[in-house]
């Protein structure tokens, strides 16, 4: 997929170096992507500290050696400067207690979801250490994941190789959901034929 040249702030180009999290890496892709909303920077780090080779749920981004390419916000990561300047770490905390709940209450751990033809089980719910927001993790029903519940070190949820994935919350759609809002607008409708019957009101 062609990338931007630059980031939307000007911080971020093409081949630029970069840290996160104590590790170096060099800036491969810049842009949208298919698995969340906004600008994003696909990072080819230096060591094996990553989870894909540049494909991501079969787009591919950039190219790089498999474990090595990462996807972070512009905000993650830190450029870096002369080589004699140290190197922070962000966004290092380790997260572990899910919310039962996302904040608008439409999911629910262990609710049944569809995303893109695939359906799967909300397992996380949650902040993470990758992005900013609100995400869910989702343990597919095939291996059409990207990894076990295991992001950049961090145990989030476990289920098998291949099956796990991170989506925005307004990227999954209940299953049943459909079917349950027909019911109620039928209830309802049945409700208001009812009192119209009661009040003796009649449509000429």
């Amino acid at each position: 997929r062609p990338s931007e040249e630059k980031t939307a702030d000007g911080q971020l180009w093409l081949g630029r170096e970069v840290a996160w999290k104590g590790n170096r890496g060099v800036v491969r892709y810049i842009g949208k992507v298919e698995f969340g909303a906004g600008e994003w920077v696909g990072i080819e780090m230096t060591n094996a500290k990553g989870m894909h080779d540049g494909n991501v749920m079969g787009v591919q981004y950039f190219k790089c050696a498999p474990q090595r390419g990462v996807f972070l916000l512009p905000g993650q990561v830190i450029a870096s400067g002369l080589d004699d300047q140290p190197m922070e770490a962000r966004g290092s905390g380790h997260l572990e207690i899910a919310a039962r709940k996302t904040v608008d209450g439409r999911l629910s751990l262990g609710d049944e979801v569809s995303w893109k033809g695939m359906r799967g089980t909300v397992r996380y719910i949650g902040k993470v250490d990758f992005a900013a927001g609100e995400w869910i993790g989702i343990e597919l029903a095939e291996a059409s994941g990207m990894h076990n519940g295991n992001v950049n070190g961090v145990q989030y949820f476990t289920c098998p190789a291949q099956t796990g994935v991170f989506l925005l919350p307004g990227q999954v759609q209940p299953i049943g959901a459909t079917e349950g809002a027909l019911m109620e607008s039928r209830e309802r409708q049945a409700e208001e034929g009812d009192k119209r019957k009661r009040s003796g009101c009649s449509i000429m």
